[in-house]
């Protein structure tokens, strides 16, 4: 899906000043996605190019926001996905994995935004933005802050290096070990053949030839909000095209950053991590307390830390839902501050949104 020179795409990279911002859905209908889409076009319009990744590309836009610049694009997947492509958006297609795992978490969001970003050459990065992302402030002022406007990097993200524990199962083709029990999502990554994604844990005790476990630290990208460059989308599309069992195989929570990690070594890949300042509750959805979406509510992630209206001002917080609360796209509005104050009054007069979150 690429037709890009690998060797070449570094080199463009360097002399693209774009930036875009990309949020797939599914769907574009219920008027709380909409206010929320808002929120961000009103704040990021005059930074990035903003894009709607949906099922039915720009034709069924609502007239204003089309007014103010927004963009859409049908998700687009080759009817053949590859095995590697397939598995960077579920993660649970190998066999051995439970068969209650087999459901599609994030469906093929993930790849399709890096097909996407392959496709965009004029961008030099991207951000993946997810429609139950909330900032409380101006989006503006968490994407394009000083210390992410002026970064080259080719990987923005939350700081999530994590120490799991493998089982070990020898293959032939890797001779590495895979994941078994809760953290599923680094599920038999690797980078390419031999190389799997993470390492031993330093000052891990080396293991024994008949050991069944040992320490592993891998990264563990939170996709939510995470910015990609054009050229590491580029690198990941060339090494998902090698055929399974022998290119880049994964989950996108393990597998993007520990590529960009591999990389490094070879001065072909750059990481910033999201100043801890800003982050409120930032996690992925589906688990323990994030697993019932009709709960998840602005108002509900705050209780969880202890965060009062004031002192969550600029936080990011995932996963806020419109199903726990249709209100959380006027309040998107409201968080947005004066770039939005038009917005506001007209959602405000009109009797909708004025519930609290």
């Amino acid at each position: 899906p690429c037709r890009c020179d690998s060797s070449q795409a570094w080199l463009l990279g360097a002399v693209m000043h774009r930036v875009a911002i990309a949020m797939p859905m599914r769907d574009f209908t219920e008027e709380c996605q909409v206010l929320r889409v808002e929120a961000l076009l009103r704040s990021c319009r005059s930074a990035a190019d903003v894009w709607v990744l949906n099922s039915a590309g720009p034709s069924k836009l609502p007239r204003h926001l089309k007014l103010l610049g927004l963009l859409a694009e049908e998700q687009v997947l080759e009817k053949n996905l590859s095995h590697n492509w397939a598995f960077l958006g579920t993660g649970v297609r190998l066999p051995g994995i439970p068969e209650a795992l087999k459901v599609p978490r994030s469906g093929f969001s993930k790849p399709a935004f890096i097909l996407w970003l392959i496709r965009h050459p004029q961008y030099k990065h991207a951000w993946h933005l997810e429609d139950d992302a909330f900032f409380t402030g101006p989006w503006a002022d968490f994407l394009f802050s000083q210390s992410m406007s002026s970064s080259t990097a080719d990987l923005v993200t939350a700081d999530s290096l994590q120490i799991i524990t493998l089982t070990r199962m020898p293959s032939s083709l890797t001779g590495w070990a895979v994941v078994h029990g809760g953290d599923w999502w680094a599920q038999s990554c690797q980078v390419r053949a031999g190389t799997p994604c993470g390492h031993l844990t330093p000052h891990a005790k080396a293991p024994q030839k008949n050991s069944l476990f040992l320490n592993w630290t891998i990264f563990h990208t939170i996709w939510p909000v995470v910015r990609v460059s054009w050229a590491l989308a580029v690198q990941l599309g060339h090494l998902l095209d090698v055929p399974y069992p022998y290119g880049a195989h994964g989950h996108h929570e393990a597998l993007l950053g520990s590529l960009c990690l591999n990389l490094r070594w070879h001065g072909k890949c750059s990481m910033q991590f999201f100043q801890p300042s800003m982050l409120g509750v930032f996690t992925t959805a589906g688990w323990g307390p994030f697993a019932n979406a009709s709960k998840l509510t602005l108002h509900k992630l705050m209780q969880l830390v202890g965060f009062t209206y004031s002192s969550a001002s600029h936080k990011l917080f995932h996963p806020v839902k419109c199903a726990a609360s249709a209100d959380a796209g006027y309040h998107a509005l409201k968080w947005c501050g004066s770039a939005c104050a038009d917005a506001v009054g007209v959602h405000s007069a009109s009797g909708k949104r004025v519930r609290t979150v």
